[in-house]
């Protein structure tokens, strides 16, 4: 079976729902979701629970499991039977650190080959052009960042939701289908905090990860707009309301508890 990397679809799913603006979800009401999100060279399905300020996510065909907390990450394996827990600060005081190098880095890559390309033809500039589309989405973004409602509505996994353009400069960038029933706000503060990891991942922009965690509801799609045309980032495809007992989002009974591995989290 071939592996998939947890912390890229981790930081992509939860970009996305960092953005609602709702109301705490009541004791025993929660939900539990599908996902589908983009991830390089393919699709990849994410199971959702969330209640509260807790989340919980699967992907299946994988023994291993995420549960997140205000506090903490929990890696729950249940082909080992074991789990670990890394608190935000851990996470902080080493991941934290070397997104933040790796996102100065790209920066310093990316001024340096757009500089060369001023002054490059043919295959030089071929070249240098595919170098600078490997480093990913650029940093900053192209103007101010603003929300454009549209007014048009449609019904995503059951709900209902609104058709929200991203503008920055004025000019689309990304479309997104939002609502309002599903709270995440609990989550909002945790969320934000596994965000700063999003240089890790190439693949996610800067300006990106700030236009998501500001969104004016929960996104049920987003979709980049290419030469036009919209191509999905993610898209809910389920969405219940569910309820769970306490011990849901906690270590399974009889599991062994491992030491800290922050790179288990990557691979």
């Amino acid at each position: 079976m071939v592996r998939r990397a947890w912390l890229p679809t981790v930081l992509l799913l939860l970009i996305g729902l960092s953005a609602s603006p709702g109301a705490a979800a009541a004791a025993g009401s929660g939900w539990r979701l599908a996902a589908a999100v983009a991830v390089p060279d393919s699709v990849q399905v994410v199971q959702v629970s969330l209640e509260g300020d807790r989340l919980r996510l699967a992907v299946p065909g994988e023994s291993r499991e995420l549960v997140l907390d205000p506090e903490a990450v929990l890696v729950v394996d249940h082909a080992r039977r074991t789990f670990t827990r890394v608190s935000f600060e851990q996470l902080d005081n080493t991941l934290g650190l070397v997104a933040d190098a790796m996102k100065q880095a790209r920066r310093m890559q990316r001024k340096a080959l757009a500089e060369a390309l001023e002054s490059a033809s043919g295959d030089e500039r071929a070249r240098l052009q595919k170098q600078l589309d490997a480093l990913g989405p650029g940093g900053p973004p192209p103007g101010e960042i603003r929300f454009e409602k549209t007014g048009r509505t449609t019904r995503i996994a059951g709900l209902a939701a609104e058709r929200v353009l991203v503008l920055a400069g004025g000019e689309p960038q990304a479309v997104m289908w939002v609502a309002q029933e599903i709270p995440v706000e609990p989550l909002r503060a945790m969320l934000a905090r596994l965000a700063r990891l999003a240089p890790l991942q190439k693949q996610v922009a800067e300006w990106q990860v700030q236009v998501l965690l500001d969104v004016p509801g929960f996104p049920l799609r987003v979709a980049g707009l290419a030469h036009g045309e919209e191509e999905d980032f993610l898209r809910v495809t389920k969405a219940e309301r569910a309820d769970f007992d306490a011990a849901f989002f906690s270590p399974p009974a009889g599991y062994k508890e491992q030491p800290l591995d922050l790179g288990g989290l990557s691979r």
